[in-house]
């Protein structure tokens, strides 16, 4: 099953150059942005990456995931998990997924781990001002 599936006729993609071979479903990185291809891609073909889309069904990790729950692409697993550790912030839970499910639907937002690393530094800046 594809990592990532597009649920959603509302997202946003750009146009990325595929540097590896890439499935329906892959996550992909590109600089600062993070996202998913929905079609099977070639090594140097471009493609639309969707880098936020308002539903997608996911591949979690084991655990329950409640709606509203920060959720992080673990490279090593292929799949989302709410562990922050390690892991990249690709969005927002939006229903429930039981410990036994294999899927979540997710508020994908691809600019989102980009975004908090800043206000984590911001933050850590503060601190040492204070």
């Amino acid at each position: 099953m594809a990592k990532f599936i597009l649920m959603s006729p509302n997202y946003i993609e750009i146009l990325a150059e595929a540097s590896a071979d890439l499935s329906n479903g892959d996550y992909v990185s590109k600089e600062n942005l993070r996202g998913f291809c929905i079609v099977d891609v070639l090594t140097g073909a471009d493609f639309a990456m969707i880098v936020k889309a308002d539903k997608v069904k996911a591949l979690k990790a084991v655990g329950a995931i409640s709606p509203g729950d920060n959720v992080y692409y673990d490279v090593s697993g292929g799949n989302v998990t709410t562990t922050e550790t390690g892991n990249i912030m690709v969005g927002h839970c939006i229903e429930a997924a039981a410990s036994a499910d294999t899927t979540v639907m997710i508020e994908f937002d691809g600019s989102l781990d980009d975004i908090y690393q800043r206000m984590i530094l911001a933050e850590a800046r503060i601190t040492a001002l204070e």
